[in-house]
């Protein structure tokens, strides 16, 4: 069976994890000398709770080797079992490079397969969410490896920061330039790009970085009234197929919209999933 192990740089839970049968390992948070494991003795609640009112910005630390290696060896107790590990952007932490300590000590290195995500939050959670829709069908975990590496490019990560306060904490900003933004409802853009997070551009106020947001997105419009279902198809996936329909329309819109009932074709950027074998237990 394939065992899969993440870290909770991709904020996802340890209910999730027990419901959906795999593993994830936290990072280590401090405020002050408060010390606390991320997602276990320190929710994301309660870790924005604190925030609000801390002085100085909390610290991480990353899954250690060891933990790691305690981890994929009890994994590895069942001779059947492989692993499939996908970390947070080795760009952004450590967590990766000591996933990668730990499997070239362990005493089965050729059952261990590390996935750096290149990312981090949903994106890092999406290709977990990947992995695990992909397992049941995979036929060894190098197999789901590749699968999951395909979809890394494919996944995007946008953002925008909703205040300055955390950048002038970190001495990413001055007071000054902090003050000014704020007054000016200044919001940062991000992007995660290369497993790095980059600043894309500025904007004054939400309404403005929601408008960036759709901007990021491709628009299409057809010349029908009701489109029904989208599907990907091709050989590479890339081809997005949408279906319409006419129903219960009257011949005045069927006269203004003579193409419903159609099928529509357009070649897009951004390859589809394909839809898994039905498996017999």
């Amino acid at each position: 069976m394939i065992r899969i192990i993440t870290d909770s740089m991709s904020d996802l839970t340890q209910q999730e994890a027990a419901a959906q049968d795999f593993r994830i390992l936290p990072l280590t948070v401090r405020f002050g000398s408060e010390e606390f494991l991320d997602g276990v003795s320190l929710d994301h609640e309660s870790f924005y709770k604190r925030l609000e009112t801390v002085k100085e910005l909390p610290q991480t630390s990353q899954v250690t080797p060891e933990a790691f290696a305690k981890a994929f060896d009890a994994e590895l107790l069942d001779p059947e079992n492989e692993v499939l590990c996908i970390t947070g952007s080795s760009k952004l932490s450590g967590t990766c490079q000591s996933a990668m300590i730990a499997r070239n000590a362990s005493a089965s290195p050729e059952r261990i397969y590390i996935v750096d995500s290149e990312s981090v939050s949903m994106g890092e959670a999406l290709l977990v969410r990947l992995a695990l829709v992909h397992r049941a069908a995979a036929k060894n975990a190098a197999a789901l490896a590749e699968v999951v590496r395909g979809y890394i490019r494919r996944a995007h990560v946008i953002g925008k920061a909703d205040t300055l306060k955390y950048l002038v904490m970190g001495g990413r900003l001055s007071v000054l330039g902090g003050a000014v933004g704020s007054a000016l409802h200044i919001k940062p853009l991000l992007r995660l790009t290369d497993g790095k997070l980059v600043q894309a551009g500025i904007c004054r106020g939400s309404h403005r970085a929601l408008d960036w947001f759709v901007k990021q997105l491709e628009e299409h419009r057809l010349p029908v009234r009701c489109p029904t279902m989208v599907c990907f198809g091709g050989a590479d996936m890339k081809t997005l197929y949408i279906t319409t329909t006419r129903e219960n329309m009257d011949a005045e819109e069927v006269a203004k919209y003579p193409l419903s009932g159609a099928i529509f074709t357009l070649p897009v950027a951004v390859a589809g999933m394909k839809k898994l074998p039905f498996i017999e237990r």
